[in-house]
């Protein structure tokens, strides 16, 4: 139950579900002439209601019609990320660039939307730096909200990576153009056609203060960092399967490898008894995207943090298996093929020594791929620098 004087949540969708109900009864008044409607709606993924009035001859016909917007829906819903992007703005304005709070998601597909602004201002020919201004609807409950559930994320990760391609936030960029693009696709498009897509660069401190905690043990080789996803809420589904990890941790030590472990947010600072886990990585982004581009190599499964290696230096491995039957969209080919550009493929821009491994993260996957990688870490320095 909704806490008493908690604010009403507006859900996604709702301001567009009354523009078009707002401009229905406006022409169903001005028009006359329409004798029979039917409305469908959805409050949330379990409650759908369904209502209809007016002259019940037209039943027949208005079946007929519910029969096309059923047809209509599955081909939007198919083809809303195959179209191809459109630049939100063109020439040297490009370096100016709105993210809507409001309709933008608080997660890690930021980077996304980030590096996709960036290569456009840099296709554009438009001057440095980028100029990213923020907005959102505002309404005393779209201001609670924020401030409920995503204002940390701003605070911790959207904010601070904007440094991360030479961005800036900027406040005279408040009401430049948005740009409604989260995913992959359009940045495999544009790299696909030539574009280069940019290096995440963390910043200089950042970098001298992960060195100093590297060598600050006696171990001062270059780590294989395991970034661990432990969701405690409803995705846990998705987490890390920690013992599989465990018994890779244990093999790579085996081999004479250096591991250590980067723990969800909440677990930063709590210890895997026998590795060493990096508290600061967990909890400050430039941290993070530092000690990765430290590494030797880095080993994900799907989580938002491996956003920063997939448009990072070093080599990685991340672990993902889809089916087309799975329940839950993200875990599809149809949601890779639809959102990023790619299934059962690579990224356009990725090295060799950088993987996507359409498998489950278990030991015996986890062990084949990165025996198969090994050979090639040796060559990893040489490839970075031509990468640049």
């Amino acid at each position: 139950m909704r806490p008493m004087g908690e604010p009403i949540r507006r859900a996604d969708g709702n301001a567009e579900s009354i523009e078009l109900l707002e401009r229905w009864l406006k022409r169903t008044k001005e028009h006359g002439q329409i004798g029979f409607v039917a409305i469908v709606a959805c409050e949330n993924l379990k409650h759908v209601v369904c209502d209809h009035g007016g002259a019940l001859e037209l039943v027949c016909m208005a079946n007929w019609g519910l029969d096309t917007l059923k047809y209509q829906l599955l081909a939007r819903v198919h083809s809303r990320y195959d179209e191809p992007f459109e630049p939100p703005n063109v020439g040297p304005e490009a370096d100016r660039i709105r993210y809507d709070i409001t309709a933008g998601p608080a997660c890690f597909d930021f980077i996304a939307w980030l590096v996709l602004a960036e290569m456009n201002r840099q296709q554009q020919g438009a001057p440095y730096p980028l100029r990213v201004g923020f907005s959102m609807t505002g309404t005393p409950e779209e201001r609670a909200l924020h401030e409920r559930e995503r204002a940390s994320f701003y605070r911790n990760v959207i904010f601070p990576s904007l440094s991360f391609v030479g961005a800036i936030a900027d406040e005279k960029s408040n009401n430049a153009p948005t740009m409604a693009k989260y995913t992959l696709r359009p940045v495999v498009e544009m790299a696909l056609r030539g574009q280069k897509v940019p290096l995440l660069k963390p910043s200089a401190m950042a970098v001298s203060m992960m060195d100093t905690w590297l060598y600050s043990f006696a171990d001062k080789r270059a780590p294989v960092t395991i970034t661990l996803r432990e969701s405690k809420e409803k995705w846990k589904f998705r987490n890390s399967n920690v013992d599989e990890w465990l018994k890779m941790a244990e093999y790579l030590e085996a081999r004479g490898e250096r591991v250590v472990f980067v723990r969800d947010t909440d677990f930063a600072d709590e210890p895997i008894t026998g590795y060493n886990t990096c508290p600061d990585a967990s909890k400050d982004i430039h941290a993070r995207l530092a000690l990765y581009e430290a590494a030797k190599c880095n080993l994900f499964v799907s989580n938002g943090p491996w956003m920063l290696a997939l448009h990072g230096s070093r080599p990685w491995l991340m672990f993902v298996e889809t089916n087309p039957m799975s329940a839950f969209f993200p875990e599809t080919p149809q949601w890779w093929t639809q959102w990023h550009g790619v299934h059962n493929g690579q990224f356009p821009w990725s090295l060799p020594t950088q993987r996507i491994i359409w498998k489950r993260d278990d030991f015996g996957n986890i062990k084949k791929a990165w025996e198969e990688l090994e050979g090639k870490l040796e060559q990893a320095p040489a490839q970075v620098e031509a990468a640049e």
